[in-house]
Order: C-alpha cells, then sequence, then structure tokens
C-alpha cells in the first residue's frame, strides 16, 4: 500500500460521524423515548462503542458500552441506549469509537424534555435576532415556550410572523423609533391579512408626536392588540407619563442588557400608580445574550420568581439564552422544569421558613407552587397539614428521591439550586397569605406621603389588621376595609384627596383585601350573605355602568379598568366555588362588588363638564354622611314636608338611575307627607349587605311603602352608614328580626 493510499485510510477510518436523537429535529429526547445515537461511518468497519454521559449540573456520570457493532459504508447506524439517564435536563455525551486499533473520541449534547400536552403555559417570550428558522421554532416549543419577540421593522416581518403562527407560536411586534413610520404603512396597507399580535411594543426615548402617531396607526389597523410602551428603565418611564399621560396605553416593557431588581418593578408599578393607572401592566426584557453555564441558568429562574412577586407580568430573554447554534441551552432545560410544575398562577406571599431561605408561592385556585432556594445549604420544615398530593421536584421537573416526612411536617434541605414544592389546599397558601397581608398593611403605614394622606380611622383599621390578621374580629374589619374602597374613589373624584395617594392606596388596599380573602378562608367562617346575591349587585352595577358610560375612550379608561377587573374578580369567584372554596369564592365576590360600587363614581367623574361646579364635599369615611333619603335637615331633624323643593346637589350623585330619568320616579313618592302624619318612623343605618328588601323584611314592612317612604326606586345603591326612614305603625316600631337571622348573628 503507498503513502498517500495509507493515509487516506486513516483519514476515512478516523471520519466517524456522530449525531444524537436524529429521529428528531434537534438533540432533544422526550422522558419516555430512549436516547438514540447514529454513526456513520465513510467505509464498512466493525467498531467498539463506549459512551460516558455526564449531567451538566450533577457531578456523576454514567458509563454504558454498546459492544461492538458493525457499521455500514456511507450510511447511518442508529442504536438506542436503552440504559441512558431518564432524568430531565442537559447531558454531555462522550463516544470512544475503536476502530484496528485506532481511537477516535467525539463529543455532544443532547436536552432530555417533556412533551409539549405536559407544558404549562409560562409567562415568558424570546426577543429573536438573526437566527430564526423552523428550528428554532420547534426548539423553544420543546420547553414549554410559546411567544416570540419579533421586530416589525424587518422587510420580512409578515413572513416570520406567519411562519410562527402556523406553528402554534403567539408573536409580540417590537417598533422601534426609526420604524414607526414604514411600520404604521404597512399596517395601513395589510388589512388583517397577517397574523395579529399578542401585543406591540414600542420603543419611547421622548418624542411625542411620532409615538402618539404610531399608536393612533394601531388603533385605526385591523390589529386589536394592546400597545405597550417600551423603555430603559423607571427614570425613563417618569418621563413617558409627563409627556403622554393622556395616551392609552396601559402597560410598559423595562428593556435593559440584564433582567433588573425586583425592587425596580416595584417603583415602576408605584410610578404608574400615582399617575392614575391602577391596573398597569409591567414586563421585563433582557437582550444582552447569553447567560453562562448552570449558574446563570438558575440565576433567570429564580430572579424570574423574584419579578414576578414584585409585580412583573411577564419575561423576556433573548433567544440565545435558549438556542443558539442549532442547540438548547443549559436556561432551555430549566424552562423545561418549570413549565412542568409553574402554572403562571397569582403571587400569593412569600412561605415563612428558614431564615435565609426565599419561597415565594403563587396559586391558581386550590392548587400551589412554593419555589426555594438560599444562599447557602439551609434545613427547612414545613408543615404539609390537609395537604393533598404534595410533591418536591429539582428545577429541571425531577422528582426528589428522599422527601422526608415527620408529624405531617416536611424536612428538606435548600440549598443554592431552586427547589419546586407543590400541592394542593391544606395549611401552606394560608401561612404565605397571613404573612403578606401583615407586610402589605406594614408598607402601607410606612409610606409616609401615602399613610398621611388616608382619613385616621383607615389607618387605625390597617395598624389594627397588621397586629392581628386572623382572630374573630377580622371579618369585621375585612367588611370595613373592602368598604373603602369606593369611599376613596369618591374622595379622589370629589379633589379631597390626590390621584398619587388616591390609586395608590386604593390598589394596595385591593391587594391587601385579597390577601385577607385567604384568611378568611383559612378561619372557615361563612359569610352572612349569599354569594348569588353579591354577584348579582356586581352585575347590576356594571350594567347601569354599561348603559351610562361616557362617549370618549380617554374619559373611559378609568371605568373600562374597573369594568374589567370586576369581571375578572366575579370569575374568580365562580371558579373558587366549584373548586369548593366557599369561603374565599364569597370573600372574592364580595370585593368584586365593592369594586363595582367604584363604577357609578368614575363614571359620574368621567361625564361632568368642565364647566360644572364639583360635587359637595363627601364625609370622611370613618363618620359618613347619610344619605338624604327622607326628609331630614342638616341637623339631623325633620322639617315640613316641601314636595315642591328639589333635594340638594350632593344627594343626587348617590342615585344613579334616578338622575339619569328622574321622569320616572314611581309615583308614590309624592305620598309620604300624609303618610308621616299617621305613622311613627325609625333610622335605619345601612349596613354590609342591606338592601331595600333585607330592610324591608328586618322591620316587617312592604317594600313598596318603604321605597315610596323614601323616594326610591328598587335599583337604588345603599352605601354603608346610609340612613334609611323606616314608616311603622304603633307597637310595630321595633324591629321584626327573624329566629334564624338572630341565631347567624351570635
Amino acid at each position: 500500500m503507498g503513502l498517500f493510499a495509507a493515509l487516506g485510510f486513516l483519514l476515512l477510518t478516523a471520519d466517524v460521524q456522530m449525531t444524537l436523537a436524529p429521529d428528531q429535529p434537534l438533540a432533544y429526547v422526550y422522558v419516555d423515548d430512549p436516547l438514540i445515537i447514529e454513526l456513520v461511518s465513510p467505509e464498512e468497519t466493525p467498531a467498539k462503542v463506549s459512551l460516558r454521559i455526564q449531567p451538566v449540573d450533577r457531578p456523576d456520570a454514567i458509563e454504558i458500552s454498546l459492544g461492538e457493532l458493525q457499521l455500514p459504508a456511507k450510511a447511518p447506524r442508529w442504536c438506542p441506549v436503552k440504559d441512558a439517564p431518564l432524568g430531565r435536563g442537559l447531558y454531555t455525551v462522550e463516544a470512544t469509537i475503536e476502530i484496528r486499533d485506532t481511537v477516535q473520541k467525539k463529543s455532544a449534547r443532547f436536552c432530555r424534555v417533556d412533551r409539549a400536552a405536559a407544558h404549562h403555559s409560562l409567562p415568558y417570550y424570546v426577543a429573536v435576532g438573526e437566527e430564526y428558522d423552523t428550528k428554532f421554532l420547534l426548539a423553544i416549543k420543546s420547553v414549554g415556550l410559546s411567544t416570540l419577540r419579533l421586530d416589525a421593522g424587518r422587510e420580512d416581518y409578515f413572513a416570520r410572523a406567519k411562519q410562527a403562527s402556523d406553528l402554534g407560536v403567539s408573536v409580540v411586534a417590537h417598533v422601534d423609533q426609526k420604524s414607526y413610520a414604514a411600520v404604521g404603512a404597512k399596517l395601513a396597507g395589510n388589512n388583517g391579512k397577517s397574523p395579529v399580535p399578542l401585543r406591540w411594543e414600542v420603543d419611547y426615548s421622548g418624542d411625542r408626536a411620532p409615538f402618539v402617531g404610531f399608536v393612533e396607526a394601531v388603533v385605526k389597523s385591523a390589529s386589536n392588540a394592546p400597545v405597550a410602551v417600551a423603555v430603559a428603565d423607571r427614570a425613563a418611564l417618569e418621563k413617558y407619563f409627563a409627556e403622554c399621560s393622556d395616551v392609552p396605553v396601559t402597560q410598559c416593557v423595562l428593556s435593559g442588557r440584564e433582567l433588573p431588581a425586583p425592587a425596580e418593578v416595584a417603583a415602576a408599578k408605584m410610578l404608574a400608580l400615582r399617575h392614575g393607572r391602577e391596573g398597569w401592566k409591567i414586563m421585563v426584557l433582557a437582550h444582552g445574550g447569553a447567560f453562562e453555564g448552570v449558574k446563570g441558568a438558575q440565576g433567570i429562574v429564580k430572579r424570574s420568581f423574584e419579578l414576578f412577586a414584585a409585580g412583573a407580568s411577564g419575561v423576556g430573554l433573548d433567544a440565545r439564552t435558549v438556542y443558539t447554534e442549532g442547540e438548547l441551552c443549559d436556561t432551555a432545560g430549566y424552562l423545561n422544569g418549570m413549565s412542568l410544575r409553574f402554572d403562571a398562577g397569582e403571587f400569593t406571599g412569600m412561605l415563612p421558613v428558614a431564615d435565609g431561605v426565599s419561597a415565594p408561592l403563587f396559586r391558581r385556585e386550590g392548587q400551589w407552587l412554593a419555589a426555594m432556594w438560599a444562599g447557602g445549604e439551609s434545613d427547612v420544615s414545613i408543615s404539609l397539614k390537609g395537604v393533598v398530593n404534595p410533591q418536591v421536584t429539582d428545577a429541571l421537573g425531577n422528582a426528589s428521591q428522599h422527601p422526608e416526612l415527620q408529624d405531617s411536617k416536611l424536612l428538606l434541605k435548600v440549598g443554592h439550586a431552586p427547589l419546586y414544592l407543590t400541592g394542593t389546599g391544606g395549611v401552606v397558601p394560608g401561612k404565605a397569605a397571613q404573612r403578606r397581608a401583615v407586610e402589605m398593611a406594614g408598607n402601607i403605614l410606612v409610606d409616609g406621603d401615602l399613610c398621611a394622606a388616608l382619613p385616621a380611622p383607615l389607618r387605625d383599621l390597617i395598624k389594627a389588621i397588621q397586629g392581628d390578621v386572623s382572630s374573630a374580629s377580622s371579618r369585621r374589619r375585612f367588611l370595613e376595609l373592602v368598604g373603602y374602597l369606593p369611599k376613596l374613589e369618591e374622595l379622589w373624584h370629589s379633589g379631597q384627596m390626590p390621584q398619587q395617594a388616591a390609586v395608590p392606596a386604593m390598589s394596595e388596599i385591593a391587594g391587601l383585601v385579597r390577601a385577607l380573602c385567604l384568611v378568611e378562608d383559612d378561619r372557615g367562617e361563612p359569610f352572612l350573605d349569599p354569594m348569588p346575591d353579591t354577584i348579582a349587585r356586581c352585575e347590576e352595577l356594571q350594567s347601569l355602568y354599561l348603559t351610562g358610560s361616557p362617549a370618549r375612550s380617554d374619559e373611559r379608561l378609568r371605568g373600562e379598568w374597573l369594568l374589567r377587573e370586576a369581571r375578572r374578580l366575579v370569575d374568580e369567584a365562580e371558579a373558587l366555588e366549584k373548586g369548593g372554596r366557599r369561603v374565599e369564592a364569597s370573600a372574592v365576590a364580595t370585593l368584586a362588588q365593592w369594586r363595582a360600587e367604584c363604577l357609578p363614581i368614575a363614571a359620574r367623574a368621567a361625564s361632568a363638564a368642565p364647566v360644572t361646579p364639583p360635587s359637595a364635599p363627601v364625609a370622611a369615611p370613618a363618620k359618613p354622611e347619610p344619605k338624604k333619603l327622607g326628609k331630614d335637615d342638616k341637623g339631623g331633624k325633620k322639617e315640613a314636608a316641601k314636595p315642591e323643593e328639589k333635594k340638594p346637589a350632593e344627594a343626587e350623585p348617590e342615585k344613579v338611575p334616578e338622575k339619569k330619568a328622574p321622569e320616572k320616579d314611581p309615583p308614590a313618592a309624592k305620598d309620604p307627607p300624609a303618610k308621616k302624619a299617621e305613622t311613627k318612623e325609625l333610622v335605619h343605618v345601612v349596613a354590609s349587605g342591606d338592601n331595600p328588601s333585607v330592610i324591608a323584611d328586618k322591620y316587617n314592612v312592604d317594600l313598596d311603602d318603604l321605597l315610596a317612604y323614601n323616594k326610591m326606586k328598587k335599583t337604588v345603591r345603599l352605601n354603608v352608614g346610609d340612613k334609611v326612614l323606616v314608616p311603622v305603625k304603633g307597637d310595630k316600631a321595633k324591629p321584626a328580626v327573624k329566629e334564624e337571622v338572630k341565631k347567624k348573628r351570635r
């Protein structure tokens, strides 16, 4: 054999190619499938093959021998590796191939993931650059990601968006300032042919006119997607609010090279509240490229949970964090693990465990997840009393091998890598909610500007809740606190409380009330008011708003948000009811009702013409001014009936239906002077749950008589603290309290 022939022979024997998972578009393997290795030799030859499979996050490795294989010439040979590890995550495979006393080494990586049906929808999206093809789309879908951020200024944007949509991937359209005009023109000529994005993320750097013009172009186009303003940080968001406070944008993106600190998100949320934007959504985006290694991937997971707890609605990552050079990155395995356990539920609170251990807990109805990690190794003991199906997994989604249980307590060692504890019901969510309620009450009280603007009785109430969050008095405090929401709405719109204090106060109090809903569920005391009645009252208020809401969209911003929030809470209450959480369901329905009680106030404020004099000041919430339903003067004494006189101006806002259609008042409203001469009257102070029917039944009087005596309709809105005059005769001048009502109140 000549020299060149011998060299060629050696080159051929050294050129065996190895591919992992050739049955998939890229190197991922489902947890219930064997790893398949593909070998291709330039000539037919026997080869002795051994493998070393090393997980990237653990030091232990597995040695596997495939024995002697006969490799065909220039054709693939598939070999299933039945003993490959089944755990989720990334692995490196090092192959040793012996052919005719020559040894060659090959190395490749694969990721073991779950099938798409096992994934929850994660609140993540990936920002795409140049690397974009079908393989990339399949790669992100394989680990539970289903949303892309595409540059709408690219010529191929519509083609990219359609390709993503065809594969079941949603799109967020990003527009930089240089692309406003070009993208606006595309929208005008598109006529709804391309997929509608989930939202538009539009950069804002201080030039108001082009930004507003583009937002208007989106509104006029066939796209009904919302617009999010993309800014660098909180300071840039402050500038946006100063220049574009009237633009109908309800969300933002904090975009930087790295994910922001949770405090930055909390500060941005408070900034939006001080500008009157309750319900403002905040997303975060890191576009600085890939995070290195396992620690970087674990860091993304931990920071994400911190951001969700701080109020972030979504997290955006550079596509290179998940997929690069045709392979899944370390972060992909951890996102797959999160998608198995985390269903993007609402933040409930920090689970009180050992010092130095972070344990944010998220919950959707009865199911919950606590993510736990620490700066160093710590022992944790968690009571699982009443918890159904508790499970402990690592951050990749692999079940913990040895969770210890002693007297219904789970003993764990928590370290740098996150652990997931999941379950249904039990005492775990309530403990997190109690801690959150105490923290939220404290946050309100330590905010000097906010606390100083609150009525003194409200401050005292919040202090009482902070000091004793769960006791026999907690139901009374719950009902008293939630009743302040429409009072604060009225104080704001009447000019007695500044916007920068009123809106944050309502948001923080609503959050505190929501935490207390779960605390009340733990106490187990049922609500007296039937939940269907509460929801019916809420729906009635929503209908009244819809029939009389302002025409201009900018005037409806507050009312429309309150409407959506009330509907969301009603849906949540009904879902909790179906899940068997009746007390919490009633509590959430109560919160929905009092949110809906704000709708008439917001509608009146939006509809008022600029030249209309402001309404008379509303009394402090501690001593609410009763609605003038009878004929009392300011001192509370009776005066001679004067049917021809109009009611004082300050009473009119309390009766939305009468104000809209005074001509439809019942004729019986003119009769009270005659009645008053032949009857006595009692003054009933309205309590939570009271309506005209309840009051009439309580005093054993005819409902129509009660309504006529007070010049009310059946749809009248009664607030806690209002006074209703009750006409009674002779010895019936006492409340007719039924026996079953007495029993309920004991």
